[in-house]
């Protein structure tokens, strides 16, 4: 019998296929099988949403970062009531005015005393605080008011030297400035002693009802 002799190059190959058939591995991918396999493996990763920051909204009555309101910034003035007034008491209104280039806060009951008139001096007891339900903090606007209620006794129901008063002596919540001195919208007398004879009450954005 005569044999075949391969060249060794197509021995090595015929001995490769062999050897892979017997082993029963798979062909190596060709190019584009190579693309599409990594393009199946690669994810596509989603977006992580965020969430907007909720902003917190100013108060329509009080506006972020306003201060309360200075001395120097107010103004102001007493006004008579005197359909509520009679039976031996009348109610004024004390009014504070922002007279200042930003608007402001007050809150609270401002310092009030009588003045004797006769000698400039302060008479009496300053007015006992009245705390008006639900007057909270009150936002002046450039020019704008809040209002405390003044109630005041007749200085003859008391035991006490009467003198004659016709200004007052205000200084608003918190405040230990120099007080302003208002005239009053009349001569009224007042208590030269250790007597109180009228109240103020806390600031609200409008006149308030005895």
């Amino acid at each position: 019998m005569r044999r075949v002799i391969l060249p060794l190059s197509v021995a090595a190959v015929a001995l490769a296929l062999l050897s892979a058939c017997a082993s029963g591995a798979a062909p190596s991918p060709t190019p584009s099988d190579s693309s599409s396999a990594t393009a199946t493996a690669t994810s596509t990763a989603t977006p992580t949403s965020t969430a907007t920051p909720t902003s917190t909204a100013a108060s329509p009555d009080i506006p972020d970062g306003e201060g309360a309101c200075h001395d120097d910034e107010l103004g102001y003035s007493l006004e008579s009531r005197p359909d509520d007034s009679g039976a031996g008491q009348f109610y004024w209104n004390l009014v504070f005015t922002n007279n200042g280039s930003q608007p402001c806060t007050l809150e609270g009951n401002p310092t009030v005393v009588m003045v004797n008139a006769e000698t400039g001096q302060p008479a009496g007891n300053p007015a006992d605080p009245d705390f008006v339900q639900d007057s909270g903090t009150v936002m002046l606007p450039v020019g704008g008011s809040a209002y405390s209620l003044l109630h005041l006794t007749e200085a003859g129901a008391h035991d006490c030297p009467i003198v004659p008063v016709s200004n007052l002596l205000v200084n608003p919540p918190h405040s230990d400035g120099t007080p302003a001195e208002v005239g009053t919208p009349n001569a009224i007398e007042g208590c030269d002693s250790d007597v109180t004879i009228f109240s103020a009450g806390s600031l609200t954005p409008q006149p308030a009802t005895p």
